[in-house]
């Protein structure tokens, strides 16, 4: 018995784990909405945002580091949606990070990468193209450059499954 119990533990722990923090703006409006439901005056909610949290919301688009820095730099105009702007108007406000990627956003981190892959492949080539050029140095620009580009990879992006070949994203 003593086993089952501790995987109901670990179970619940991963379950709770997986919840989302709420901010400020949304924990006041579920505040109200668990005061109006019930309305006795004994119970006394809060507003602070840590103690609710939720479900992830599966429609968003996934994020990463890229996007993360994207959103967290850019202007508060192109990086919030108009959904985002209207469930969290304090927190744009007052400037924080949207919780969703803009479709203009997720474009640009699309581009950035494209770009970044076509730099890796165009730089060996011309490098093969100088004069004097050996073919040791041209094996090692190319396989500097596939490295680095395979490098940046998972440290930009999370590889969940097939996301890294557009079908995630």
């Amino acid at each position: 018995m003593g086993g089952s119990v501790t995987v109901n533990a670990i179970r619940n722990y991963e379950y709770f784990t997986h919840l989302v923090p709420i901010t400020g703006s949304q924990a006041r409006l579920y505040r109200l909405d668990l005061e109006q439901a019930f309305s006795d005056d004994e119970i006394q909610f809060t507003d602070e945002g840590a103690g609710y949290r939720r479900f992830r919301d599966l429609r968003l688009l996934p994020t990463d580091t890229l996007r993360n820095v994207l959103k967290r730099y850019l202007p508060r105009s192109v990086a919030y949606t108009p959904s985002d702007i209207r469930k969290r108007t304090e927190e744009f406000v007052a400037g924080e990070s949207p919780e969703e990627v803009s479709p203009y956003i997720d474009s640009l981190a699309r581009f950035l990468v494209a770009f970044l892959g076509g730099a890796m492949l165009v730089v060996p080539m011309l490098v093969m193209r100088l004069p004097e050029v050996t073919t040791t140095k041209s094996l090692v620009t190319v396989s500097a450059c596939v490295l680095l580009f395979a490098g940046a990879l998972p440290v930009l992006f999370k590889a969940i499954g097939i996301s890294l070949q557009g079908e995630g994203y």
